[in-house]
């Protein structure tokens, strides 16, 4: 269910006209409310390089044609993959209720970097789309619309078995330990219904694993 963020209805007119445009427009929203810290240690505005230009329009084609996005993104280094699709999931529970976004890494410092990611995300948001937060630890960040943004790792017990998220990102994925029990878990837990998502996306890392089954299967 869409949802303008709960403070909005105290702002004046041309402020919820604003924050309208922004629900809508990802690039806009990524530009003028998201904070980056780049290779020199700056933090400037998310402004989206070509990759993720071009990974924004194949989500935004695939949406339309299905209602739904399932991709699998083989990608080079430094591409900004993983912050383009953090992108997309915050902007989804920030003005959607009732999402739950599940992030898989590889290693708990990959794991821990993506969700230091959306904590700065978070941090530098304008006031008037700042929901309160519900839940906030190192695991998982809770909004007062009841969206949740949660990550886990891979090889890490029994991960996402039980969960429904509607919004699924596994990064790295070519490096994945354990992946009968990911495969029968958290990569079932997403519906095949319209407004989910799911990104699969990795460097390359061999051929037979997960992974390199996926991108052929996409093909």
């Amino acid at each position: 269910m869409n949802n303008t963020p709960q403070n909005t209805p105290r702002l004046a007119p041309e402020t919820l006209r604003k924050v309208e445009l922004l629900r809508n427009n990802l690039p806009l929203f990524a530009r003028t409310c998201l904070k980056i810290v780049t290779t020199s240690g700056k933090l400037e505005p998310f402004i989206f390089n070509e990759s993720q230009i071009r990974l924004h329009e194949a989500a935004e084609a695939q949406k339309r044609e299905t209602g739904m996005v399932r991709l699998v993104v083989p990608k080079g280094r430094k591409q900004g993959v993983s912050t383009y699709v953090g992108a997309r999931f915050f902007h989804k529970v920030i003005f959607n209720s009732n999402m739950t976004v599940f992030i898989l890494s590889h290693t708990s410092t990959s794991t821990t970097t993506l969700f230091r990611m959306i904590a700065k995300f978070y941090k530098n948001l304008p006031e008037p789309l700042k929901l309160k937060l519900t839940v906030d630890n190192t695991k998982a960040m809770g909004f007062e619309n009841d969206s949740l943004y949660t990550v886990g790792t891979a090889g890490e017990g029994e991960i996402g078995r039980g969960d429904t998220p509607q919004l699924f990102h596994a990064s790295e994925a070519a490096s994945y330990d354990n992946t009968d029990a990911l495969e029968t878990g958290i990569f079932q837990a997403v519906a095949d219904v319209e407004g989910t998502e799911i990104f699969i996306e990795s460097t390359a890392k061999g051929i037979g694993n997960m992974f390199h089954r996926y991108t052929l299967n996409a093909l």
